[in-house]
């Protein structure tokens, strides 16, 4: 058997013969589609275009990381996600006596998780340009009470620290900024059991996964690219035990299963 078996929800493709190897993992399975419009881009992380993770400190980076996502939207017209299932074979056991052993699966989803914190440094910033960063300069209205300022004080006196309450504001405005921490998450869980494992038989071991995959298509491309792809185990596991010891019972010429 060359061509890799179709995906069947209930049971793995069973053995046929002890010369031949079932090739793995199994087509995949398609469970369901959906398609991501424009109006959720913002939602979807492209490599392509990963305006989510550019920096926004200086107006220049502002500009930029807006500029790309124009280009996310201009370039692609839609994202299309599909989720589907396929079965893995992981092992093959044989001994030639009986035995009794303890089997450990382990499942498990490794995830990226990404979190956007906005945060200031009018403090530092004020210590180090000599500037008076006091009050809160990002509540509302800030810009009137700066320009309000501006009129009755004038311009602040003091050498370095010399500076208009305009620029003060504009400053503080400036020092907004994005910090991004991407980690990487693994979570697993093992599953133990214990199986009695028959002389003379070998036992093919396979493992359900599931797999979600993004993919964009642009304007006018017949076929949409690949962007992203997350497997998954889902803790599901089969094993296929195929019997060729000669002096077995009649009921165990055949390939048989077992779910577990």
């Amino acid at each position: 058997m060359s061509e890799n078996p179709p995906y069947n929800e209930s049971h793995p493709p069973f053995a046929t013969s002890i010369d031949a190897l079932i090739p793995t993992p199994t087509q995949l399975g398609i469970i369901g589609i959906c398609e991501v419009t424009k109006d959720n881009f913002d939602y979807v992380i492209d490599p392509a275009y990963p305006w989510q993770e550019m920096p926004t400190v200086t107006p220049k980076e502002r500009e930029r990381r807006e500029a790309v996502r124009q280009e996310k939207l201009e370039q692609v017209e839609k994202y299309i996600l599909t989720r589907g299932r396929y079965w893995q074979r992981t092992d093959e056991i044989q001994f030639a006596e009986d035995r009794e052993m303890q089997v450990t699966i382990t499942v498990g989803i490794e995830t990226t998780h990404q979190e956007t914190a906005s945060r200031t440094s009018t403090e530092t910033i004020g210590l180090t340009l000599g500037l008076d960063l006091s009050g809160d300069l990002f509540s509302s209205g800030a810009a009137k009470k700066a320009a309000a300022f501006r009129k009755s004080e004038g311009v602040l006196k003091g050498g370095k620290a010399s500076s208009s309450a305009e620029f003060t504001y504009m400053i503080s405005e400036e020092l907004r900024f994005e910090q991004t921490d991407i980690r990487t998450y693994r979570e697993e869980t093992t599953i133990s059991t214990t199986e009695t494992y028959r002389g003379g038989a070998v036992y093919y071991v396979w493992v359900k996964s599931e797999e979600l995959s993004i993919a964009r298509m642009r304007p006018g491309a017949k076929a949409p690219e690949h962007v992203k792809q997350i497997v998954a185990g889902t803790g599901k596991s089969w094993t296929d035990r195929f019997i060729y010891r000669p002096d077995d019972d009649e009921n165990d010429d055949a390939a048989t299963g077992g779910n577990r």
